[in-house]
């Protein structure tokens, strides 16, 4: 199993344990790569056989050898869940699962998508490569409809992509929605993320706003970063008055994650599985769309009009949220059977990868593959090559930043002097100013002093 598991991230944490629930439902013996085992292994909290290590991080390279023989060893090479055939947050996200790929489909091995989403690619290069993985693969199932169109304008045949469900969703259908405590004042989950578009200021104002309405506020971190302070910050630019009313939550699992959600009375999530982990337990929510995924999952639920672009967020929302709690609250039936069916969409993903037939692999496709594994593990070495040399320059650049005086600007300098006990301001050469007011000074004294020799004048001069 490969995917951004082991990231500090709940969505794909929830990925991971819902897909080794549903391969050990069916007696399949899982062993996962991951970036962090200790991680999967607190958020899971399931015992498997972890393989850490990142493409193209040092991690990767010192356990290659361990993944070599994973995959060796495996009947089925899988790749997902989770938005993996993209490359906005780097160019190595795609080549990181389509080298497993590449080697399974050298082995000989079945090699299967598990509901992923796909797009956008900015590197025609990479869209080639994708195109042409895809074309090995046993089976190819994908988590929405725009993920399939996305592959089949690449090239991949629109015949092998089967569109299923999200394996988080089935997971949900298991969990019940636990009776909510009398309380006074009504519980609105945030859970946000730093995106251009997301200000904090306006957030900070439409917090301001709910907690005037009578609202509780509680900020879900699903993806604590020890370097990313965006959602802590914000209660330092709130009012004073309202942080008694706020609060950070920092769910340690995935079970911990949908515990604090069912809590909630309604949430306003960026999140993918924020919303969808709220839709599954009936928790109202206005999903705020940063990426085509969250557009996609309202609209396949039936919930399109409650989704708000990223640069809506702020105390405007307020009215829209409101409504949002009366709709959903009246057509909590039909939002159950929508539900429903993604469920019974992401339940037959797993029979399909167990049963799908071995793809006809020929001599040229197996070479073909062997070529994009030679291609990708060379790219991966030169990037950590390239790694130190360019942390060198950086910090070479930032030495001479620092020692270099900017051309064409200068500071005003004040220059004093004790001859006529006058301060003067100038932004040209100090230098200069010196040289002519202490001719000026030394041409005044010897005024006074005319019998002084010329030779002294000069020299006090």
């Amino acid at each position: 199993m490969t995917g951004f598991f082991g990231s500090p991230n709940l969505g794909d944490e929830a990925i991971c344990l819902s897909v080794l629930r549903a391969f050990r439902r069916h007696h399949a013996r899982c062993v996962v790569a991951t970036h962090s085992a200790a991680r999967s292994r607190q958020s899971c909290g399931v015992n498997a056989s972890w393989i850490e290590g990142d493409y193209p991080h040092p991690s990767f390279w010192l356990n290659f050898s361990r993944h070599l023989a994973a995959i060796w060893r495996a009947d089925i090479v899988t790749i997902g869940g989770g938005g993996l055939f993209q490359d906005v947050q780097s160019w190595s996200v795609l080549p990181s699962f389509m080298l497993p790929a590449a080697l399974g489909i050298m082995a000989g091995k079945r090699v299967a998508t598990v509901a992923i989403g796909a797009g956008p690619l900015q590197r025609p290069w990479l869209s080639r490569l994708m195109a042409g993985m895809c074309r090995g693969m046993s089976l190819i199932t994908v988590r929405d409809q725009g993920s399939a169109d996305f592959l089949a304008e690449r090239g991949v045949d629109r015949e092998r992509i089967i569109v299923t469900g999200d394996p988080v969703c089935a997971m949900i259908a298991s969990n019940t929605r636990r009776r909510r405590p009398a309380r006074t004042r009504p519980i609105v989950g945030l859970s946000v993320r730093r995106w251009p578009g997301a200000d904090q200021h306006r957030i900070a104002a439409l917090i301001d706003r709910l907690v005037s309405s009578g609202y509780d506020v509680r900020i879900l971190r699903l993806q604590p970063h020890p370097f990313d302070r965006f959602e802590q910050d914000l209660d330092t630019l709130v009012a004073p008055d309202v942080r008694q009313h706020l609060g950070v939550w920092t769910p340690r699992s995935v079970r911990d994650a949908i515990d604090r959600i069912s809590r909630l009375d309604a949430l306003i999530a960026m999140r993918l599985h924020a919303n969808m982990i709220a839709v599954g337990l009936g928790v109202p929510t206005l999903a705020i769309s940063y990426d085509p995924k969250v557009d996609s999952f309202m609209r396949r639920v039936g919930l399109a009009r409650w989704s708000r672009p990223v640069t809506s967020l702020g105390e405007d929302l307020l009215p829209d949220l409101e409504a949002c709690i009366r709709d959903e609250t009246s057509h909590r039936a039909r939002l159950a059977s929508r539900f429903a069916e993604i469920v019974r969409d992401a339940e037959t993903t797993f029979p399909l990868i167990l049963d799908a037939p071995r793809a006809r692999l020929d001599a040229m496709t197996r070479l073909r593959a062997a070529g994009v594994a030679l291609l990708l593990i060379a790219l991966g070495l030169a990037s950590q090559v390239r790694r130190p040399v360019r942390k060198l320059r950086q910090i070479v650049a930032r030495i001479r930043a620092r020692f270099t005086p900017r051309v064409g600007v200068t500071k005003p300098k004040v220059v004093a002097w004790e001859g006529p006990a006058v301060a003067m301001l100038r932004t040209g050469d100090i230098l200069a100013d010196r040289r002519r007011l202490s001719a000026a000074a030394g041409g005044s004294r010897a005024a006074g002093r005319g019998s002084r020799p010329a030779s002294r004048r000069t020299r006090e001069s």
